[in-house]
């Protein structure tokens, strides 16, 4: 009986304390005004050289692209040197076990990348069919 007192005397406690914890705060109004001092204005100051700046900066006229002169008029004193390619030198290889045209382009070019290099110098040649003992050729500079 005296426990059951006890959980009683408990259980009254803790709801007269939710009791009180659930009353709505009292509403305040917004804070009070303070009186704010008057300031004096502050005199503009003059920044940089007086007169008017300008807006943009002034654009850049381009260079004089130079006249290329059309073969066979009087103005020519000389042709141009013309540009000429030195064709690539072709080494033949013969495939050994697990050779790719990706690790033959790494090797012989360089860069794995370039095996359509490879692939364009064999016509007909198929790039997952390669065998072993099979010869191609290979553009080397």
């Amino acid at each position: 009986m005296r426990k059951t007192v006890v959980i009683l005397m408990l259980v009254s406690a803790g709801i007269a304390s939710c009791a009180k914890k659930a009353q709505p705060p009292v509403a305040q109004g917004p804070p009070a005004l303070q009186p704010v001092e008057r300031l004096e204005p502050i005199e503009p100051v003059a920044i940089g050289p007086p007169g008017p700046r300008p807006l943009a900066p002034e654009p850049v006229a381009p260079e004089p692209v130079p006249a290329v002169p059309v073969k066979g008029t009087a103005d020519q004193a000389e042709a141009p040197p013309e540009i000429t390619t030195k064709p690539a030198q072709l080494v033949t290889h013969t495939i050994a076990k697990n050779d790719t045209l990706w690790s033959l382009a790494r090797r012989y070019l360089g860069d794995p990348k370039r095996w359509p290099e490879i692939q364009k110098a064999n016509p007909g040649l198929e790039p997952r069919k390669l065998q072993v003992g099979q010869t191609i050729k290979i553009p080397v500079e």
